[in-house]
């Protein structure tokens, strides 16, 4: 491969990349160049570049990358610390996917708290029981507490699309580390599901929660029943269903099924949709979890009736080259939110996997622009209301 090194990565590291066609920015004479430049200069005659700027991937579309680009994880540039990772380098410059951005060697984000730590901060929070209770699990995962009672939304506690797509051209790789694995989870008492894809109705999550919560609560579309009780191997009697219809009560949790467009409004033959949000009333307060969706006409004026406390809204997007349905951006559900007049706004559904997400600061910016309250978790971190 044609392999360019950026400037802060000293010259003498070529020497290790053996097999390859290797030159430094500074030989090419394009020192001093800012990275958006420098990339599509360097796209007319390298295949790769490789950088130890950890701030790129936020500053480049991903979606659209000139060129490879292999970002070196290091506490410094010096060549005694660099060497130890060509093993890392070279097999990476063997299997990586034209125009992707990965990082060397593989480091996991490490969520706000997990396994231990992240049980403990549940269990005192549950000492608290005059208020509500929420933590971000990852992807579009809430837990949801008040008066020790506790409500999973979409969660996802496995890798196991990471296994599923492994060997194809749309790798979900991980990008942060699991919260906890879902058999720790001893205590749910109602879990739902907001449509049929594996990140929102995970068996390898759902049936180790179901062996750990024998009287464990599963609530989805009734459009989707047949394909849940299939997918988590239980009858459809073992599932409770939710319509747009009729509010669903499961002390001290009543919750309301709303259209969601992930990326049509898809009905079965009843009328029943397969991607929902849901509104859930508790101990006074009223969350709305999107579920996967766009905007769609009518969207602001069901919403806003419900004078919601706090939205969890997807911000990863919408690109027809990802191969996957697309959800609301960041401006968009800062936007929403301002719309429909929620007290508080949480982004999710990214940082989860790399093909996949998008900074969180277009969304802050928006927010702030609009005035609107938010606040961004890490993975494994709570809110008190």
């Amino acid at each position: 491969m044609r392999v360019l090194l950026d400037e802060s990565i000293p010259q003498d590291l070529r020497h290790g990349l053996v097999g390859h066609e290797v030159k430094t920015v500074g030989f090419m004479g394009w020192l001093g160049i800012k990275n958006g430049q420098l990339l599509r200069l360097a796209t007319e005659q390298f295949d790769v570049f490789i950088t130890l700027d950890q701030n790129l991937e936020y500053e480049q579309n991903l979606n659209s990358l000139p060129l490879t680009i292999v970002v070196l994880v290091a506490k410094n540039n010096r060549i005694e610390t660099l060497q130890p990772l060509l093993p890392d380098i070279l097999m990476c410059l063997e299997t990586i996917k034209p125009k992707a951005l990965v990082r060397v060697p593989k480091i996991l984000l490490a969520p706000g708290k997990k396994d231990a730590t992240f049980l403990n901060d549940v269990r005192e929070a549950a000492k608290d029981t005059s208020h509500l209770h929420l933590w971000w699990l990852g992807q579009s995962g809430f837990l949801i507490q008040y008066q020790d009672k506790h409500l999973l939304l979409d969660p996802y506690l496995s890798d196991s699309l990471t296994k599923k797509y492994a060997d194809t051209d749309k790798p979900h790789v991980r990008m942060t580390e699991q919260v906890i694995a879902p058999e720790k989870l001893d205590f749910i008492d109602v879990v739902t599901s907001s449509h049929n894809h594996t990140d929102h109705l995970d068996a390898e999550t759902l049936i180790p929660l179901i062996q750990v919560n024998p009287d464990l609560k599963i609530v989805v579309s009734k459009a989707n029943l047949e394909f849940a009780a299939n997918r988590l191997q239980v009858s459809t009697e073992r599932l409770t269903t939710i319509t747009h219809s009729q509010p669903l009560n499961l002390e001290p949790f009543t919750l309301h099924a709303v259209p969601a467009a992930h990326e049509d409004l898809e009905k079965d033959n009843e009328g029943n949709h397969r991607f929902i949000g849901l509104i859930v009333n508790v101990g006074g307060y009223t969350i709305y979890h999107s579920g996967d969706t766009l905007l769609y006409d009518g969207m602001v004026d069901i919403l806003k009736k419900w004078q919601i406390d706090v939205a969890l809204l997807p911000i990863n997007g919408r690109d027809p080259k990802r191969g996957v349905a697309g959800n609301l951006s960041g401006t968009e559900a800062a936007q929403l939110a301002k719309d429909i007049g929620t007290k508080l706004v949480i982004p999710c559904h990214y940082d989860m996997f790399e093909f996949n997400t998008v900074s969180p600061d277009e969304f802050i910016q928006e927010a702030k622009r609009l005035g609107q309250p938010y606040q961004v978790l890490q993975n494994g971190e709570g809110l008190t209301l």
